[in-house]
């Protein structure tokens, strides 16, 4: 997302690459990382959120339906935070208030102020390296950098590199290592 200067107003808006489906996902994840991001619920239902979120930006599905991309998005939404437990009421009141907004403008302004600076999605920094493509394969960096006992999620079966830059732990950014958690 990028703040833009509107052309009649000159007012600053909220622009976002995917349309208004995406910036109400923003908005959504913001409000949900603000206030449940210590919550063992929160990855899998921002995985949850993630992985239904082209259903709000597809053309087609949008055709088939009466609902706007971000209604649909929301309504995805509202089901993967009850899945999780999560308070999706308080967080879907959070999206859609001045707070939501404030907290989508807050992310972009943080995003632009990344260093290196923010190219594509996923921008991902480790030790404040960008893994670029290889941010495919963070899972394998981190798990061939941990120092504790592995857990089954570090299995090699478990593990998928997207784009192998070499060897293992070749990446500049792992350099030292990943400390215990």
């Amino acid at each position: 997302a990028e703040l833009e200067g509107d052309e009649e107003t000159g007012a600053e808006e909220v622009e976002c690459q995917h349309g208004p489906g995406e910036c109400e996902g923003n908005k959504i994840i913001s409000c949900l990382a603000k206030s449940h991001s210590d919550d063992a619920a929160f990855v899998p239902a921002l995985g949850c959120i993630e992985q239904h979120s082209s259903v709000g930006s597809d053309v087609f599905s949008s055709l088939l339906s009466n609902l706007t991309a971000a209604e649909m998005l929301r309504s995805n939404a509202g089901l993967c935070l009850t899945k999780a437990d999560l308070p999706a009421q308080e967080i879907e009141a959070c999206s859609d208030s001045p707070e939501g907004e404030a907290l989508l403008r807050a992310s972009i302004q943080q995003t632009a102020a990344l260093d290196p600076a923010y190219e594509y999605a996923p921008w991902v920094l480790v030790n404040g390296v960008a893994l670029r493509d290889d941010a495919y394969s963070l899972k394998k960096y981190i798990c061939e950098q941990y120092t504790g006992p592995l857990p089954a999620a570090c299995a090699s079966s478990q593990l998928k590199s997207y784009f192998p830059l070499g060897a293992p732990g070749a990446h500049p950014a792992l350099a030292g290592g990943v400390g215990r958690r």
